[in-house]
């Protein structure tokens, strides 16, 4: 029984550092508390089959990839993708959605208002880069992504609101962006460290 708890532990550790995830991020997916995780991995206690099952699905392996020794490099084919393709393609989608509808704005404007109203393509921008945000922190989690959809998301918004009201002479708008993009920095520098923390 020590061997098969050694065995498990050893498995979790390995597949949770492999798909670059901490402890509080496989406890969301699977809605446990991060020390659950962390007394699974120190081989305190042992989940049950239920759990490891689950575990197993979040990583994308059959379960005998926890319960075996050496099954990583039995099964090198069952190592899960990082980015799913399925979701990045429904998060692809979604952003098309957004841009169909600015279209379809533009249009509708044009033809029965006579009005060239070019600045829905602006507001599409930070609408854009916010939902592929979204996707990305819930399905695709590419670490930099986040970072450029927020910088994104600020600028695009900020060009949206003053090519908006461009007869007002708002251009002092563009300041408020520099604190902002340098928030958004020093964020993504700063769960770096956590991540570097929290895997070790």
């Amino acid at each position: 029984m020590d061997n098969l708890r050694e065995i498990i532990t050893e498995n979790l550790l390995d597949l949770r550092r492999k798909n670059k995830m901490t402890q509080q991020d496989l406890a969301k997916q699977i809605n446990y508390s991060d020390k659950a995780v962390s007394r699974w991995e120190n081989g305190e206690v042992l989940p049950d089959v239920e759990t490891l099952a689950k575990i197993a699905e979040v990583y994308g392996v059959p379960l005998s990839r926890i319960l075996e020794k050496d099954a990583a490099e039995e099964n090198p084919s069952q190592k899960k993708d990082p980015v799913n393709l399925t979701k990045a393609i429904i998060a692809a989608i979604s952003v098309c959605v957004v841009w169909a509808i600015a279209v379809v704005l533009f249009v509708y404007i044009r033809i029965f208002l006579h009005k060239t109203v070019w600045q829905v393509f602006l507001w599409s921008i930070p609408v854009s880069a916010t939902i592929l945000q979204l996707f990305n922190t819930r399905w695709i989690k590419i670490p930099f992504l986040s970072t450029i959809c927020s910088s994104i998301s600020i600028w695009g918004l900020i060009t949206a609101v003053y090519c908006t009201f461009i007869t007002y002479n708002v251009w002092l708008i563009f300041l408020i962006g520099i604190p902002l993009q340098a928030i958004v920095c020093l964020v993504s520098l700063l769960k770096k460290e956590w991540h570097k923390q929290k895997t070790v």
